[in-house]
């Protein structure tokens, strides 16, 4: 049984019932050894993090992100807009008077902003739980893109301190207390920062991670989102877990390197079914399949962590 499995499972035997249910996994890459690959390892993430609230479409979180963390999730997706204040696109075509960077989804304002929430958070974790480390996808959620190149290079900038860049064969150890910054926009300066080319939309593809210093690596991205009514929430489930299958299988690169896994969970009919709609179909349906998988999981992305934090709990089980 694995080391990390084993731990768990004992401590587990002399908790109550109710606390079996939810362990703390505040810190649970702290009983990994350093020289775990990233690559071999199963992380749990959250799909569109900051998603706290809004209609049936775009809310998909029913926690926010200090939450999630407490929850054990290690990867989040993070969709950032320019803004003049708190909810407010800056008004003219240059995006010169935007300050902040707020967090959305879609159209809809999150309630919280980059500098001052999300960040700060994941550094202040960071500084509570120093063994663990954070990789974190940040996007462009529409307005005008050269603020957000210039406001979000200007935050990375002055985060140098908590950043660390990709390598395709990264340890654990490397990355503890640190911070993985994936782009999927260009930013402005030369932030600790890499950037992922080549994520088509709506698909299963091949993307390249390119750091700022070193080599480009390569992962494989399962983001197949938009269908048609619930009716292919089944089908939805099978290409998660076959690119889980995939990451178990360890498949390299065509260089020979490893290749890195991201498999969302996460899916929508708009206008039939919601979000929520299809994670009540696939998340269980992932969890119970899980025991087929023989091997680590790669980056596993969800909706709606709290009301599944049992698939969490059971990712984090597989390292």
């Amino acid at each position: 049984m694995r080391r990390l499995s084993t731990i768990l499972l004992l401590l587990l035997g002399f908790l109550p019932m109710s606390a079996q249910q939810s362990p703390d996994l505040s810190e649970w890459m702290s009983a990994l050894p350093d020289e775990t690959p990233v690559h071999r390892m199963s992380i749990p993430g959250s799909h569109d993090s900051g998603a706290v609230c809004g209609n049936v479409f775009l809310k998909v979180q029913d926690a926010d992100i200090p939450r999630q963390l407490e929850l054990g999730v290690r990867f989040f997706d993070i969709r950032l807009k320019a803004d003049r204040e708190n909810g407010v696109t800056a008004d003219d075509n240059s995006g010169k008077g935007a300050r902040m960077l707020g967090v959305y989804h879609s159209g809809q304002f999150m309630n919280q902003t980059w500098d001052a929430d999300v960040l700060p958070a994941m550094r202040r974790f960071l500084t509570e739980h120093p063994r663990e480390f954070l990789i974190v996808l940040l996007k462009c959620e529409g307005g005008n893109r050269a603020a957000f190149s210039r406001l979000l290079g200007r935050s990375l900038t002055a985060a140098e301190g908590v950043a660390k860049d990709f390598s395709a064969n990264l340890s654990l150890g490397e990355c503890r207390g640190r911070i993985l910054f994936l782009l999927r926009d260009e930013v402005e300066g030369t932030p600790t920062a890499s950037m992922i080319a080549g994520w088509d939309d709506n698909v299963t593809c091949n993307v390249t991670i390119h750091p700022r210093n070193g080599t480009a690596g390569t992962a494989c991205v399962e983001d197949e989102y938009g269908y048609e009514t619930i009716a292919a929430a089944r089908y939805k489930t099978l290409t998660t877990l076959r690119n889980m299958a995939a990451a178990a299988l360890q498949r390299p690169a065509d260089d020979g390197a490893p290749c890195w896994y991201f498999s969302y969970a996460s899916c929508h009919a708009v206008p039939n079914n919601s979000p929520e709609q299809f994670a009540d179909v696939v998340n269980p349906a992932v969890l119970a399949a899980l025991p087929t998988i023989e091997g680590p999981l790669g980056i596993v992305l969800i909706d709606f962590c709290e009301r599944y934090k049992t698939l969490i709990q059971r990712i984090v089980e597989r390292n």
